[in-house]
């Protein structure tokens, strides 16, 4: 028997709060999701920010955390046994290696509850590993960012994921140089471990994670995230995704809540910025390499994404040595590319 998430719906609730226990056999295989393949591409652009990680030790009383930060939230049981009692308002039981991930609040959740509700509680005698932290997917789209309910799995002593938030906390209290991108590091190391027990796992938190729910709009959004330059348009995509394009602007809107040339946009934007601070390659070729055919049309969109220049945001990472003359695209179409 499969180990079962211990979630409490809050219209459950009664003076003894019962147990909405999920339990699926062996025999049950996991739904169609995103390929071992697909899923290496998504991995490649994650990206992992803002970690915090503290121990949390309760005996018998009540801690209260931020719940409306707009960050995702983790809790890993070290030892002892409680409750999470998360700002959705749902009641979960934690025990030894327990592992919780709390996603972000939306906003029309903040709206309908009062601001004294938005918080998280921690109860009973146990020993936690709290913190939270942002992850995105080409630092776009919010990994988590799909997900209305926590995802809990259980994990156990020898598994490599406790040993990794261990050693993130670890990081974090040493304030060594280069803490900061280790721990990152270690938490992507964690969320790729968790992106695999999905592949496996027959739970119900799989069904509720829109980048794993729908396994044709994975595959068209991995095609995205792997070449963001590429002459994509919804038609390219859709065939992609082999999938109508009708169907599949609405099932990407429905999983991502962005259309998917939006998307495509950002995807880009953040390609050239990364090639801006850390290369000294001309400005030209960066936006040819984000798919503009024009340098007007590469300038317009970036200053709409960054508020500045691409010239002046490099000119703020780079030293000067590092700066390239600004080159303009060899090209006779003086047209911005139809494709973003």
């Amino acid at each position: 028997m499969a180990q079962s998430n211990d979630i409490t719906q809050p219209d459950q609730m009664s003076t003894e709060i019962g147990e909405l226990s999920f339990s699926v056999s062996k025999a049950d295989s996991p739904i169609l999701r995103i390929s071992p393949a697909d899923l290496d591409t998504l991995v490649g652009t994650l990206e992992v920010r803002q970690v915090t990680l503290e121990e949390c030790t309760l005996k018998g009383e009540r801690r209260f955390e931020p719940g409306n930060d707009g960050m995702t939230h983790l809790y890993y049981g070290m030892c002892g046994s409680g409750s999470i009692t998360t700002s959705h308002g749902l009641s979960i039981a934690i025990a030894q290696h327990t592992l919780v991930v709390v996603p972000p609040v939306s906003r029309e959740h903040l709206q309908c509850r009062p601001a004294r509700e938005d918080r998280a509680m921690l109860a009973g005698s146990v020993r936690v590993l709290c913190g939270h932290f942002h992850a995105a997917f080409g630092d776009v789209v919010d990994m988590f960012g799909g997900l209305s309910t926590p995802i809990v799995e259980r994990f156990s002593e020898g598994d490599d994921l406790p040993a990794k938030l261990s050693h993130a906390l670890v990081e974090l209290k040493g304030k060594e140089p280069g803490s900061v991108a280790m721990t990152s590091l270690l938490m992507k190391q964690t969320l790729v471990l968790l992106l695999r027990r999905s592949l496996i796992s027959p739970n119900p938190w799989v069904e509720r994670f829109a980048i794993l729910r729908d396994h044709r709009i994975s595959k068209a959004f991995a095609e995205m995230t792997a070449r963001p330059g590429a002459e994509h348009t919804v038609d390219s995509l859709a065939r992609t995704a082999c999938l109508s394009r009708s169907t599949f602007m609405a099932r990407f809107f429905e999983l991502v809540g962005r259309t998917p040339m939006s998307v495509l946009r950002d995807l880009r934007m953040r390609q050239a910025a990364q090639q801006l601070r850390v290369t000294g390659v001309p400005i030209g070729q960066i936006g040819q390499a984000a798919g503009y055919a024009n340098n007007s049309g590469f300038i317009r969109a970036f200053r709409k994404a960054y508020g500045m220049d691409p010239r002046e945001y490099r000119g703020q990472a780079l030293p000067p040595s590092c700066i390239v003359p600004h080159a303009a695209f060899h090209t006779n179409d003086q047209s911005e590319s139809r494709t973003c």
